[in-house]
């Protein structure tokens, strides 16, 4: 039960993370048609917004589960 319980608290920063990197590459295929600007959408993801999604995510993290540096 501790173990459901601990998987619980934590779903939401799973589902942020692994949402950047599977339906949100879906999501550009079925919006976008111009091919150049798609892949300007993937580079700039695998770049910088999910990068600084698992930074913003980790802090996040860190301080509700009072981590320290």
């Amino acid at each position: 039960m501790i173990i459901m319980r601990r998987f619980y608290s934590h779903l939401p920063y799973y589902l942020v993370i692994l949402f950047f990197y599977w339906p949100l590459y879906e999501l550009f295929l079925l919006v976008v048609s111009d091919p150049l600007t798609l892949k300007e959408l993937y580079i700039n993801n695998l770049l910088f917004f999910t990068p600084l999604v698992i930074l913003i995510v980790s802090l996040l993290y860190s301080y509700r589960f009072r981590f320290s540096l």
